[in-house]
């Protein structure tokens, strides 16, 4: 009972050590370590001392009990891949003291004293939890040749040889890089290759161990310094610039390798105190060989808050260069101090910086936008060109609040353009409206930050000392003079109609005069080509994205609505006299179907029905069955809501097709869908899904967003009845 109490009580030792030292240890191990101490803090090689003490877990031989320790010397040689793996050899010397506790036996008390001399390796997996603290687990194993100096000379051995094998659970403190200090408790195992086994079988091993570490802790400052910074440029960054600086070059810097062996994993990196989140990557260098010098480009990423600054802020910021030299980590920054101007400023070495003061998202943009649609919705031609009428709209508008053109009078655009190094500055969109006032630039990017935001494609014209917005109409170039009778009234960009407009004449004429002021401008450079640029707001974006904004309550004026809307109206009333006489006077001139259809068709969009009634009668006067003045006059008794009219007209021109295999068969499908969608206006569902699946028949491509026409409960989207009804709205021409 006695010897299974001893041997209990070593078990019990043993499990509290096992759970106060290693269950730590490797509950860390599921925790994500903050950077890679493992290979930062490794070293080349370490050597310590160690001290166990040893208890047997049961009685090595009756009547007598046992000190035993060792001390040993430890050399350990961490692997150069794989850091935590440190293959180790020991060698050292175990005592065993012997102490007789029987009363009546005649044994001397130090019969089986003996000493061990100790040699053996071993494999320790370590694991780097932080800068101080370390635990693993550690196998070895190898000789013993033990000698029993006061043995009794009867039939037992007075030395032998035995194996040993050691499992431990180090718990490692580091207070200094080239220090540890173990905590390790664990088990051996003894077997003697002698006669002699008294002393075989397990020992609970708990002690210490102090080593030594050779190498460089990389925590010292100047530790390594293998770089030199030869020069940094960094010219002043402006915060509207946010999005350039990301993908291209704010500035230089140069590196050389001072070292006489190559250097690796070089990264080089930006950061700017309270404008960044972290540091910008630059460019990382796979190799850099002794003495060689690279130029590396600077990329900048500021967050939001480089658009809170006003006028000029002096900074310093760092560029910061790591790399492994020798296989050890270094890191060195070199400071630089520029300016950062503020998001209203600029630079005219690229007319493209522009784009980033144009704000079609900016909150006040769209509020504005949203009340003068509003206001004029009752003037608006549903089935006039709406980019047009838009651009007539917003320019309406502005005239409304009062908005002028007016030169900057300190650095006007004239100078600044042409010296690239002086500093402009550009009122954002929001601001030129608080002021209603602005000299050519910031008029431009108001005006086309006010056609994006309606979802209107525009541009921009650059010429010597001069900048303004043009729009584009969608219109084809061939049928410009839907736009304007005369051809050099537009400009024919990538095959569509674009419109220019000279925003200095806001506060001088309508919109026809600024519309013609643009265009004299354009054919003003017709002989100097090279000095007039011509770019889109897309693409230009697509370099320099808008600025940020903040979020802030309206403080100006929308104006008069109804103010707003009769600008509207005699703006697009003086447009219109153009385009329709010019019709008039084609149509009376020729006599011709073709003409008088056209003429139709102006008049339906400047909404005059009566008159253009009157032309798509004569076109069929002129030819009974020319059926697309037939069809046109349909969509003209759809727009004024006369139905049965509308259908009436639609199903004569559809006896045409039925008659002509040759007759266009487009047109056709289209000419079902109308008569389809008349019918489920007048809510005769039946008949609108016969004709819409005789037209889904025919393309099921063609037809697939008015797939709602089949069916009276289809369920529908409200962009698609809309699809619907202004498909019945389209007029048609000749080609």
């Amino acid at each position: 009972m006695e010897k299974k109490k001893y041997s209990n009580t070593y078990l019990i030792v043993f499990f509290i050590s096992l759970f106060c030292f290693v269950v730590p240890g490797f509950q860390l191990l599921s925790e994500e370590p903050a950077s890679d101490y493992n290979t930062y803090y490794k070293y080349p090689l370490a050597f310590g001392i160690e001290y166990q003490n040893l208890l047997p877990l049961s009685r090595y031989v009756d009547d007598y009990g046992f000190i035993l320790f060792d001390v040993s010397g430890i050399l350990e040689l961490p692997l150069k891949e794989i850091p935590q793996l440190k293959p180790l050899v020991r060698t050292g010397v175990m005592f065993t003291q012997g102490d007789n506790k029987s009363t009546d036996s005649d044994l001397p008390d130090n019969k089986y004293n003996q000493t061990s001399f100790l040699l053996g390796a071993g494999m320790v997996y370590s694991h780097r939890f932080s800068k101080i603290f370390e635990a693993g687990i550690e196998i070895s194993g190898g000789f013993e040749y033990t000698s029993f100096p006061y043995l009794l000379p009867d039939n037992e051995p007075r030395s032998s040889t035995s194996l040993f094998i050691d499992c431990k659970f180090p718990v490692t403190i580091d207070p200094i890089f080239n220090l540890g200090i173990d905590f390790q408790p664990g088990i051996r195992y003894r077997y003697s290759l002698s006669p002699f086994h008294y002393f075989d079988g397990f020992l609970f091993s708990f002690g210490g161990a102090i080593n030594f570490r050779l190498g460089d802790d990389p925590d010292i400052s100047g530790a390594i310094r293998s770089i030199r910074f030869n020069n940094i440029s960094l010219a002043s960054l402006f915060a509207g610039m946010q999005s350039y600086y990301i993908s291209n070059p704010a500035g230089f810097v140069s590196i050389t390798n001072i070292e006489k062996y190559r250097i690796s994993d070089v990264k080089v990196s930006f950061f700017q105190a309270g404008f960044m989140d972290s540091p910008t990557p630059a460019e990382t260098i796979v190799e850099l060989k002794p003495g060689e010098t690279r130029e590396i480009p600077i990329y900048v990423s500021f967050n939001s808050e480089i658009f809170t600054t006003e006028g000029i802020t002096p900074l310093t910021g760092e560029v910061i260069v790591s790399y492994m030299a020798k296989d050890k980590p270094g890191s060195q920054a070199e400071s630089v101090v520029y300016d950062l101007y503020d998001k209203t400023s600029l630079t005219w070495d690229d007319d493209r910086k522009i784009g980033a003061y144009i704000t079609p998202s900016d909150g006040i943009l769209k509020d504005y936008t949203s009340y003068i649609l509003q206001a004029a919705k009752d003037k608006l031609l549903l089935t006039y060109n709406n980019p047009l009428q838009t651009a007539v709209l917003l320019y309406s508008a502005l005239t409304e609040i009062g908005c002028i053109y007016q030169a900057d009078p300190v650095l006007p655009f004239v100078s600044t353009q042409k010296n690239t190094q002086l500093v402009d500055t550009i009122n954002l969109p929001r601001d030129t409206l608080r002021r209603i006032s602005g000299d050519c630039d910031d008029l431009t990017v108001l005006y086309i930050s006010m056609l994006e935001t309606l979802g209107i494609e525009s541009g921009f014209v650059t010429v010597p000392g001069h900048i303004y917005p043009v729009v584009n109409t969608g219109v084809p170039v061939r049928h410009f003079k839907k736009i304007h009778p005369e051809r050099s009234m537009t400009l024919n960009v990538m095959g569509t109609v674009w419109v220019p407009v000279e925003m200095t004449m806001l506060g001088k004429g309508d919109f026809l005069s600024a519309w013609e002021a643009g265009v004299r401008e354009w054919f003003a450079w017709d002989e100097m080509v090279e000095s007039r640029k011509f770019y889109l707001t897309k693409e230009a974006q697509k370099l320099y994205r808008p600025v940020g904004l903040k979020k802030q309550k309206v403080d100006f004026s929308f104006g008069n609505s109804l103010t707003i809307a009769n600008r509207f109206h005699e703006n697009l009333a003086s447009l219109s006299r153009i385009v329709i006489q010019d019709h008039e006077l084609a149509a009376r001139g020729s006599d011709q179907k073709t003409d008088y259809n056209k003429l139709g068709i102006i008049y339906a969009y400047f909404n005059k029905p009566e008159k253009a009634a009157q032309a798509f009668q004569k076109a069929i006067e002129r030819d009974p069955d020319y059926f697309l003045a037939v069809i046109n006059l349909g969509n003209l008794f759809f727009q004024t809501g006369k139905y049965s009219d509308a259908l009436s007209q639609y199903v004569s021109a559809l006896k045409y097709f039925k008659e002509n295999e040759t007759a266009p068969r487009l047109t056709y499908i289209k000419l079902l869908l109308k008569i389809s969608v008349v019918y489920y206006q007048i809510k005769e569902y039946d008949d609108a899904k016969e004709y819409f699946l005789a037209a889904q028949e025919l393309s099921p491509e063609e037809t697939a967003l008015y797939s709602y026409l089949k069916k009276e409960d289809q369920e529908k989207t409200r962009s698609q009845e809309l699809a619907g009804y202004y498909l019945a709205l389209q007029y048609i021409e000749d080609e």
